[in-house]
């Protein structure tokens, strides 16, 4: 199984969950693209790799829906 295919089940599943696409083909046609939030190319230096793996998940907990938070943090005012 593709990695694109892999993304687009995650997806169907977790739609929230971000999911990057590591690959060695730059040239991947859009449709590859089409289920991932970022793609890293393999020749990337692990500095920039941290750099998207900390993006993505601060841009999934910013848009994590509040019913899905647990304690303190994820209480309503009643």
């Amino acid at each position: 199984m593709n990695g694109d295919v892999v993304a687009e089940h995650m997806k169907a599943g977790q739609p929230d969950v971000p999911i990057a696409l590591l690959s060695a083909d730059d040239g991947l046609p859009e449709s590859a693209l089409r289920w991932v939030d970022a793609f890293v190319s393999k020749s990337e230096s692990p500095a920039n790799l941290l750099q998207i793996v900390e993006y993505l998940l601060d841009l999934h907990l910013l848009f994590a829906p509040l019913n899905g938070l647990t304690g303190a943090r994820g209480r309503r005012a009643a």
